[in-house]
Parts: C-alpha cells; structure tokens; sequence
C-alpha cells in the first residue's frame, strides 16, 4: 500500500508489515486519510488492521507495546511511531516503550499521503486524456482530420 513505499526506507532493517502506532488521544486529528484505533486489550495488537490504521495505546497497554517493540520479528509486524500528532502527549514511558521502533512524522507523512492521492487522481485524469487521445486516433496511427465524421474504426 502507499504508506509502506512511502516509508519504506525507514522501516527497511526489519522487512515486515508496519503498524502505525501513537499514545491515546482523547480527539484524534481530523486528516481523513488515517483512521484511530484504541487497544483496549493485548489480544488487539494480534488483530490484521489496514497500513493506514493507527493504534493507539492508552497508558495501562504500555506495557504490552513494550512486549511488542521487543518482540517485532517475533510478532511479524514491526512498529512505526507516528510522531507530533498536534496536542498529544509521548511522556517518557510510551518513549521507553518504544525503543527500538522507527518513527515518522505526523504532518510529513499526512502530506505524502495527499500527494500521493493527488497523484492517483492525475493517473485517472490521464486515462481519460488517453481515451481521447485513441478516439482521434486511427489504427494506421494517423490523426483523424478536423471534421471528419466517419469514426468507425472498421474502415480504418
């Protein structure tokens, strides 16, 4: 998906699917292009979620976040902290609970992501631009002259 290629050279060391992981926030940012999960239980973090879903752990999961980050291979995801979420608190236990995880940051990734959904939308532009180009197109590959009414491709 696009966030593994968008951040696939921080996450290269470990070559396994990333989660998107943040401390619990009470509202979460309104972006459209990432969606909030709390764990609630241990049994969550074995869930499949999608790459643009992000876990979020309140303080009493620390320690399960803690099992995971030392435990990422094992557990066959590995961890990407998102970072600088506006007003959310990363005290210094979801810090030591997160050691070895890469992190990326909030506003660069978002900006990557509608980049990239801009990007996906000029491809489907393009599509169209190409239907155009191949209906004044014959199959010989001339143009087609202004006023020329006949386009059925038969006669070609």
């Amino acid at each position: 998906m696009i966030i593994e290629s968008l951040v696939s050279d921080v996450t290269k060391d470990l070559n396994l699917p990333i989660q998107l992981i943040s401390p619990h926030m009470d509202k979460v940012p309104e972006d459209d292009l990432l969606s909030y999960i709390s764990v609630t239980a241990p049994i969550d973090i074995l869930k499949e979620y999608k790459s643009n879903e992000v876990l979020m752990f309140p303080t009493e999961q620390y320690h399960v976040l803690k099992m995971w980050n030392l435990n990422q291979e094992t557990m066959g995801k590995s961890i990407l902290i998102l970072t600088d979420i506006p007003s959310v608190d990363y005290d210094g236990e979801f810090n030591e609970s997160t050691t070895r995880g890469s992190k990326v940051a909030y506003h660069a990734l978002i900006g990557d992501l509608a980049e990239a959904s801009r990007r996906a939308e000029m491809v489907g532009d393009a599509t169209v631009l190409d239907k155009e180009q191949r209906s004044i197109t014959k199959k010989s590959g001339e143009i087609r002259k202004m006023g020329e009414l006949d386009f059925d491709e038969s006669e070609d």
